[in-house]
């Protein structure tokens, strides 16, 4: 993957991070719901069977209503390990993107930050550049640096 695509999906894979986050709380709220607070001494019914093939019985009956919760709770355990491989590779991608950054000076990470995960026009970026650094630079004099900080990014992943 060139390095412009995975600036470009940088902010992108934060907020799937963030989402996976949000789904993993959920799913481990509701596994602790679907534990069982207290154990209910079930009453056994002098109720003869039904000719509907029903369970009359309230032991029988909650035996299969276990048995539904474990397959949910089953359930939710593998999606919990599914976020968890999901989010790794999300933040393997985001840790390599930062790593890449590392090599670039204040003036060319701004720029690239500015123009890719703000996503900035340059001439905004122009705007940003003389508030932080206090000189106006030309609009292609900033293209330049942008152009030399993803070859000097390509040149570190390519060497890695």
């Amino acid at each position: 993957m060139k390095v412009e695509d995975r600036l470009k999906e940088y902010k992108a894979n934060i907020s799937k991070i963030n989402l996976l986050n949000v789904e993993e709380k959920e799913l481990l709220r509701q596994l602790e719901l679907n534990k069982p607070s207290y154990i209910t001494a079930a009453h056994i019914s002098d109720t003869p069977p039904s000719k509907t093939n029903k369970f009359s019985s309230q032991v029988e009956n909650f035996a299969i209503e276990q048995e539904k919760l474990d397959k949910r709770n089953n359930q939710i355990r593998i999606r919990l390990a599914e976020i968890a491989e999901e989010r790794f590779r999300y933040q393997c991608q985001i840790d390599r993107v930062d790593a890449l950054l590392d090599c670039l000076g204040a003036e060319e990470r701004f720029i690239v930050e500015k123009f890719y995960f703000d996503k900035l026009k340059m001439r905004y970026v122009q705007e940003e550049y003389k508030k932080r650094f206090g000189e106006y630079r030309e609009t292609k004099t900033l293209q330049l640096i942008k152009k030399n900080a993803l070859q000097k990014m390509q040149k570190i992943k390519g060497s890695a």
